[in-house]
């Protein structure tokens, strides 16, 4: 059911409108005379959308739009009216109004395009609000991450700014949310430049302006920079970037990872500084070679073990099974990632899980449901281990979990978000 509120100083017109609206069994309206009654109208009672005309005495159709917009109301609103100037339908959608119809023409025509458009708008809005929920979860999921990351949408603002991201730049999340024009690239070089992000699609000849050491692997593309700390020292960092899609496919922003390399570009300058010295050494000092090359072969094997060393552990981390999770304190139900529903033995599936659908699989559900009450109550720290005996038969498994608890804006607990990790 679609309700409408339809706000108009004829009389004869709102019934007119409300008649046909409601010939479809979708729609039930309300009707009212005055915008200033509307206003209190919506203090009391929720809709679906807003159609409002434009001429109304005491406030007009554009001040009651800005008085909806201005109450942090975001319902569909469309303006209805026999104005027709152009100013008129600029400042409309300049304050917020999703679309504009004109009246005149053939009444059913003229109505059939109004219930279309008030359909449209619920549309659109729903969209956005989907948007915003994933947008939300990908930096729950990104917070977590322990190399400094952010995303932005394809408006190229940012939608996430991590933990690790506030600890490399001093800015906190707060201050960088929502930001566009590349002024994430301030933090890190001071000026607003090309980052990672903004060069995906730009030729390894562009890139190189910005990055030494570029590489591109299907739509990853890496490269490594200089840039200042929040307290003035020189870091060197190593960057990755990548393209986000939606469910369909679609590119809908990008992300990007930077971690801090200094201390081991150090030590590759220090390797090849003694490497240097050993050449020379060996120049320098023929009747001693067998013994130089000795110790350059060494020096070869603990540079090769280094390396072997850092591939694993880039492997572990590449296969590290960690699942992410969120619980909803107001319905009980939680939600997880496809990694963190495999770790518990059920299929992938959209949308929330019933909550006794993951205790079942915990033998100790007490003591976790303890450490996650003190989470809610008391803000305690909750990291602990446990079994899981997976649905689907496999072999128990031995997980690690670490959870926070987000607040609404009155301090009161909202959900409690985490991540998973088999640590079998």
């Amino acid at each position: 059911m679609i309700s409408v509120l339809y706000v108009d100083d004829e009389p004869g017109l709102l019934e007119l409108v409300k008649t046909y609206l409601e010939r479809d069994s979708q729609f039930t309206v309300d009707v009212i005379t005055s915008a200033r009654a509307a206003l209190n109208l919506l203090d009391q009672k929720k809709y679906d959308a807003i159609v409002s005309d434009y001429m109304m005495p005491e406030m007009d159709g554009i001040r009651f739009l800005k008085k909806v917009r201005t109450s942090g109301n975001t319902i569909p609103f469309i303006l209805f009216t026999g104005r027709g100037r152009e100013e008129v339908v600029i400042d409309a959608i300049n304050n917020g109004a999703d679309f504009y119809i004109q009246k005149g023409g053939a009444p059913q025509a003229q109505f059939a395009e109004l219930a279309h458009k008030v359909r449209q708008a619920m549309r659109r809005r729903e969209a956005e609000r989907s948007l915003k929920d994933s947008e939300r979860r990908l930096a729950d999921i990104i917070d977590f991450l322990p190399h400094a990351t952010f995303a932005i949408d394809r408006d190229g603002k940012v939608i996430a700014w991590n933990r690790a991201v506030e600890e490399m730049t001093g800015v906190p999340a707060g201050e960088m949310l929502g930001k566009g024009d590349r002024a994430y690239s301030i933090p890190f070089y001071g000026s607003k430049r090309p980052v990672l992000v903004d060069l995906l699609d730009e030729p390894e000849e562009e890139i190189a302006h910005y990055y030494a050491n570029t590489s591109r692997e299907g739509s990853v593309i890496r490269g490594e920079a200089d840039l200042s700390g929040p307290n003035g020292q020189g870091i060197s960092v190593h960057a990755k970037a990548c393209p986000l899609y939606n469910q369909a496919g679609e590119v809908v922003g990008a992300i990007e990872s930077i971690r801090d390399v200094t201390a081991r570009n150090r030590l590759k300058a220090d390797l090849a500084a003694k490497h240097a010295e050993l050449q020379a050494s060996y120049e320098l000092l023929a009747a001693t070679e067998e013994q130089l090359r000795g110790n350059f072969e060494e020096l070869a094997r603990s540079e090769r073990r280094r390396r072997i060393d850092e591939k694993r552990l880039v492997m572990a981390q590449e296969i590290g099974h960690i699942g992410s999770w969120e619980y909803d304190l107001g319905t009980e139900e939680i939600w997880a990632s496809s990694e963190g529903l495999r770790i518990f033995g059920l299929p992938p599936e959209a949308g929330p899980v019933p909550v006794n659908r993951i205790e079942a699989r915990i033998p100790e559900r007490n003591r976790v449901h303890q450490a996650l009450a003190d989470l809610i109550a008391e803000g305690r720290e909750y990291d602990l281990e446990f079994v899981v005996n997976p649905a689907d038969g496999a072999a128990p498994r031995t997980v690690h979990s670490v959870a926070r608890l987000e607040k609404d804006a009155d301090g009161n607990p909202l959900r409690v978000v985490g991540v998973v990790q088999d640590i079998t």
